[in-house]
């Protein structure tokens, strides 16, 4: 008869749903190493001190690992917003040269129609 609501069975444990398969070798070898306690309290206590250490190590890596990631997105913000400076530097100058361009149009354009004032219109 099974004892403890059917825990002592790992193939009947309700594990939580893991999609991305991170935890399948920790449950095996968390329950080899529960199946190997040989029931003694002492091996039980030296599995649960085990798993405490692996929380510790789980929330400090977390932290690690957001702050890594929150360093990784400010530069990448950061090369971002350069890259848009430079472009925006780039199409100024760009504009300003166009509109040296149009200015030096503008002024033959001027000529163009000044010479065409000063030439007497043809008389049938």
């Amino acid at each position: 008869m099974e004892s403890n609501n059917g825990m002592s069975n790992a193939s009947k444990l309700p594990w939580p749903q893991d999609t991305l398969g991170i935890t399948h070798r920790l449950r095996r070898e968390g329950c080899r190493a529960i199946g190997r306690m040989d029931g003694k309290a002492e091996r039980l206590e030296l599995v649960m001190s085990t798993l405490r250490v692996l929380a510790k190590h789980g929330g400090a890596k977390l932290d690690q690992q957001i702050a890594s990631k929150a360093k990784t997105a400010e530069l990448q913000l950061a090369r971002s917003e350069a890259a848009a400076i430079q472009n925006a530097a780039q199409l100024l100058r760009q504009e300003n040269a166009l509109r040296k361009q149009i200015g030096g149009l503008e002024g033959r354009l001027e000529r163009v129609v000044d010479a065409g004032k000063e030439t007497p219109d043809e008389v049938s």
